[in-house]
């Protein structure tokens, strides 16, 4: 029996004892009548759903209502318990200077402390089992989602929504989403300890890599796993820990071909390993972003473990927002989740809502305090321009301060390295600077290349903090060699160093890097010749100046890119 199908017992079994307790049909209608509470806020202020019809690329269906007894997928984000603990123990296992580094918690742990009340759960369930049509699908292992399906008329009526239809055409593939145009709220005693409803006002965006055409190749600088590891001295050991493990996320229907995975494993001389999926993989129908995550991810990350967390495309019925299901994923494995996890997907902040980028920033703190590490791409968008042109848009969930936000370089005849122009970089308008960065930010703020402050927040979490080349990939894609790049290429690639630091690590006896962050500003960045320094680029869009490569740290490839020689030194002593 597997986690999933116990949870779901365990969840009957306590939706029985409650429903047995008292009765609870008239629950949804008597709290109908009182205070109900507008749900979730924009980081910019500002509305989701105030659209003109349409809201990035998702058109309006005005012709066509949804019917009322269609049914939608829901997913309830219940608060967290014991969040302020939660982050004072990331801090001091994160730390190297604290006594407490490296006392990891296990998952089971972290979803003791976590959980929410048996109060809060208890009237969170009662009230969506009184809803009429309301039909709970599942629960998440630290009981702090639950996936509901229940039809159009009941949603609208009990959390106060307008559904309507929207359309989107990708690829001459149509796609259909139900999705709220007046927001949604819940009876003040749910919204108390509902963080979030997901799948009403959300519409789905990723990252995708970015295209190189084949003709614009400098033979010298084609990127593979080899060119890799001679140009940041990897080296690599024919023997590996069983310890030793490794993540991708495979988000909106991006999956893997095994053929074209072996392919490119025997042009570069690689053991064949196949990654452990979890989730939907359409072999005959691969997508390039996730060919490019699995094929530098094992190519660099040489012999590790290799997992997949692979979601479907958004359906109304049976699937739910990519990031909460990636979430999941990793909390039903427990202590067998992998230590190092690459993320190349990603929005604009200004998109999300703070209860939604907090709800995730738990889950984040939950990896770190476990001794896992989370590496995200920092977009392929340099720094973003609003429509004035006088602000710059910052990228999340890169921008969180619990992760390691990586940008790309590109290969130069003149300098090591220099950054893209479009590598994403810049300061975060929903997260304040941490502490270990705000020395690093203060000193980079001081310099006179620094564009003027009215364009960003100055206050805020900057990124990235590492980079990788982001340019000519070389994959294997549906039986052809394609060029390709992005930060989604980076940030596989970053990763797989990662992992072969975590397996010096586990030889030697030791337990894993976790957080890097405060390893990263705090020491490996004092260290002469850890990072080869990008001094060489500017992450501008047109008219918005962006920021400049400098000496040290930068907002656009934070302390450059890995020299591993030195890296895996530090990694034992650490």
């Amino acid at each position: 029996m597997n986690t999933k199908t116990i949870l779901g017992l365990t969840f009957c079994l306590l939706l029985s004892l409650v429903f047995a307790a008292s009765p609870i049909s008239e629950i949804a209608n008597e709290l109908l009548k009182e205070t109900y509470v507008p749900m979730e806020q924009q980081v910019n202020m500002k509305r989701q759903f105030n659209f003109n019809n349409k809201i990035r690329s998702w058109n309006l269906v005005s012709s066509s209502s949804p019917k009322d007894h269609q049914y939608i997928h829901l997913t309830f984000a219940l608060k967290n318990s014991n969040v302020e603990k939660l982050k004072e123990i990331f801090n001091t296992v994160s730390d190297p200077s604290h006594p407490n580094h490296e006392n990891y918690l296990t998952m089971e742990q972290v979803a003791k402390l976590t959980t929410p009340s048996s109060e809060n759960k208890q009237i969170v369930i009662e009230w969506i089992k009184s809803i009429p049509s309301a039909m709970i699908k599942s629960i998440s292992k630290h009981e702090n989602f639950i996936e509901v399906l229940m039809q159009v008329q009941h949603v609208n009526k009990y959390l106060k929504t307008n559904l309507s239809t929207f359309i989107r055409e990708d690829n001459k593939k149509q796609h259909h989403i139900i999705r709220s145009t007046n927001g949604y709220a819940l009876p003040k005693k749910i919204a108390n300890v509902v963080q979030f409803v997901r799948g009403l006002t959300n519409f789905p965006i990723k990252f995708k890599a970015r295209k190189v055409e084949q003709l614009e190749v400098d033979e010298q600088f084609k990127v593979t796993p080899t060119f890799i590891r001679q140009r940041y001295n990897i080296t690599v050991s024919e023997t590996v820990s069983p310890q030793s493990s490794q993540a991708v996320a495979s988000f909106l229907e991006q999956y893997i071909s095994a053929s074209d995975l072996s392919t490119f494993q025997k042009e570069f001389n690689l053991p064949k390993v196949y990654p452990k999926v979890y989730g939907p993989n359409e072999d005959n129908n691969p997508g390039e972003e996730a060919t490019l995550d699995i094929q530098y991810l094992t190519g660099v990350g040489y012999k590790i473990n290799t997992t997949i967390f692979s979601t479907p495309g958004i359906n109304n019925i049976t699937q739910q927002e990519p990031f909460i299901e990636w979430i999941t994923f990793i909390q039903s494995l427990g202590d067998s989740n992998p230590w190092v996890h690459s993320v190349s997907y990603g929005d604009i902040e200004y998109e999300t809502t703070v209860e939604y980028a907090q709800q995730l920033d738990v889950e984040f703190l939950k990896l770190g305090v476990t001794g896992r590490t989370i590496l995200i791409a920092s977009g392929d968008n340099g720094v973003r321009c609003n429509d004035n042109g006088n602000q710059f848009q910052p990228e999340w969930p890169t921008s969180s301060e619990y992760v390691t936000s990586v940008g790309a370089t590109l290969p130069s005849s003149q300098n090591y390295e220099e950054s893209t122009s479009w590598s994403g970089g810049g300061f975060s308008n929903l997260f304040t600077t941490p502490q270990w960065q705000k020395e690093t930010v203060k000193a980079y703020l001081a310099q006179n290349s620094i564009p003027a402050t009215s364009y960003f927040n100055v206050n805020g979490r900057a990124y990235p903090d590492v980079s990788a080349f982001g340019i000519f990939y070389q994959i294997m894609f549906k039986g052809e060699w394609k060029s390709i790049g992005g930060t989604s290429a980076s940030t596989p690639t970053f990763a797989g160093v990662v992992s072969l630091l975590n397996d010096l690590r586990f030889k030697a006896g030791k337990k894993s890097l976790g957080f890097l962050n405060f390893w990263i500003y705090q020491h490996v960045s004092k260290v002469p010749g850890a990072f080869y320094d990008i001094v060489v680029g500017r992450n501008g869009v047109y008219p918005c100046p962006g920021f400049p490569a400098t000496k040290g740290w930068d907002a656009i490839s934070g302390w450059g890119v890995p020299n591993f020689a030195v890296l895996k030194h530090l990694a034992l002593l650490k």
